[in-house]
């Protein structure tokens, strides 16, 4: 990620001269006061990268101008292009003329399926659409699709909680094929986080023809254009 130690050291080097080829930096939607915030050795990143100006010497690649917007609040005076991320619509559009799309099985056809897919992070309230699984009217499942983090254990003591353990289930890191099948599997596809740089999933998802629920913090109009 963008408070990775190596990339402080890249913005080092490139400000002292030591690198001389262009530098671009992605940083993904973590330049927020949201993300930063609560954080002291984020903040403390900053303070240092500000203190040496070594943010002035590389170009930021924001996807959207909110994702540009939300960054300038923390780091003023620098290079930046928007553009958004480049994704093949037309492979998931192309994909769904082969029947080697399928979705996946499912133990009851009557279950109403509600899918994430992304990092499983505190800010992403992944712990709201769990609790959300809890009192839904209708027989409903959760199916939860990232890598495993530190912060899986508190969803999980929820889960136990909540006596959702064969409501709710992790599938790990989907890629291709199986990603594509894991949205196609889905009646719902939902992502609560308050802010979103440039959400792929959600479009990967209208794609495949399943339903989303997104915040308003994404960059809607931004997509929409």
């Amino acid at each position: 990620g963008f408070f990775d130690p190596l990339i402080f050291l890249c913005l080092c080097l490139k400000r002292i001269g030591l690198v001389r080829a262009p530098v671009m930096i992605s940083p993904r939607g973590q330049l927020s006061v949201k993300f930063v915030e609560k954080n002291f050795r984020k903040k403390l990143f900053l303070r240092l990268l500000r203190s040496i100006d070594a943010h002035m010497c590389v170009t930021f690649h924001y996807t959207s101008e909110l994702e540009k917007a939300r960054a300038e609040r923390l780091v003023d005076r620098h290079e930046f292009v928007v553009a958004p991320n480049v994704l093949r619509l037309d492979f998931f559009k192309n994909t769904l003329k082969f029947e080697s799309v399928r979705r996946l099985e499912m133990s009851d056809s009557s279950i109403f399926r509600i899918g994430y897919a992304g990092r499983i992070d505190r800010r992403k309230k992944i712990d709201t659409l769990i609790r959300a699984i809890a009192v839904l009217d209708v027989k409903g499942e959760l199916v939860i699709a990232g890598d495993k983090t530190s912060y899986m254990a508190v969803l999980q003591s929820l889960i136990r909680e909540l006596k959702l353990e064969d409501r709710v289930k992790f599938t790990g890191r989907l890629h291709g094929q199986d990603l594509m099948e894991f949205y196609r599997s889905l009646n719902l596809f939902v992502s609560l986080a308050d802010e979103e740089n440039f959400g792929n999933t959600f479009l990967e998802s209208l794609s495949l023809e399943t339903p989303i629920l997104f915040c308003s913090g994404a960059p809607w109009k931004f997509t929409v254009a």
